[in-house]
């Protein structure tokens, strides 16, 4: 009886062999990128290419020992895209990714190499606080309560100052360009405190956000007292960027700088 070709079967091509040192030199170097790709896969989200929940989840451990074993101050962003849900059922699925993909990138150039940026898109519950689609976090290691509100109005007024583009995505009478805002939860990570209960402080202080009119910035330390950061009077996000001299305020455009309602 033939033994089997063990090589064409999927096992390592030195499973029958003596391997010299700079072989296993090789095979390790290989083990060690093959090992490197699927962890790098397992944290990142799919459609933003930012870190994803299972990353969040591993560095919050981290900032908590951090935290914890030398006092230092963490701040905790979350980050919820207004009406969301709107720009899905109004404009596809497809418009929404591309919303999405625009506010990773503006969240992405505008935090520290050392801060933590992620897409929270999960489904059910989780640590108290509800992760949908929509929701990123930032855990800024190092950064006090103020600090992390002045990050978080950089990044509201990035975003509500931001067109993106739609073209490719919606046809017809949709149109090709959308403006949004978004809301932002702010708190520092405490003495005692789990994940659980520093991120339901931080979605308390979001909903307030919410609440209190949407593209906004709230703060709270102990999840019962909330203060909202000072806003301009006429948001970027409620006006009509202006078209170049001599160019129609609609040309080239269906309807211009949509907003979700």
């Amino acid at each position: 009886m033939t033994p089997p070709d063990r090589t064409s079967s999927g096992s390592s091509p030195f499973a029958d062999q003596k391997l010299t040192l700079e072989q296993w030199r090789e095979l390790a170097i290989r083990e060690h990128a093959r090992a490197n790709h699927f962890e790098t896969v397992a944290y990142t989200d799919a459609l933003t290419g930012i870190p994803n929940r299972l990353y969040f989840d591993k560095q919050f451990r981290a900032a908590l020992d951090i935290s914890e074993r030398q006092g230092v101050e963490v701040g905790l962003i979350l980050v919820d895209v207004d009406k969301f849900k709107s720009v899905n059922d109004t404009l596809g699925h497809a418009a929404g990714d591309r919303v999405l993909k625009d506010v990773s990138r503006t969240f992405d150039q505008r935090h520290r190499p050392s801060d933590t940026l992620v897409r929270l898109a999960s489904e059910g519950q989780r640590t108290g606080a509800r992760y949908g689609g929509e929701e990123f976090c930032l855990v800024l290691p190092f950064c006090s309560g103020k600090d992390a509100v002045q990050v978080a109005q950089e990044m509201r007024r990035e975003i509500a100052g931001r067109t993106t583009d739609l073209k490719g995505v919606t046809s017809g009478d949709k149109p090709d360009n959308i403006k949004v805002t978004a809301s932002f939860g702010v708190t520092t990570v405490k003495p005692g405190d789990t994940q659980e209960t520093a991120v339901k402080r931080a979605d308390l202080a979001l909903y307030q956000a919410k609440a209190n009119g949407r593209n906004q910035v709230c703060f709270t330390q102990d999840g019962a007292t909330f203060e909202l950061a000072p806003r301009e009077t006429a948001s970027p996000a409620t006006q009509v960027t202006p078209a170049p001299p001599g160019e129609s305020p609609f040309a080239n455009r269906r309807r211009p700088n949509f907003q979700p309602k």
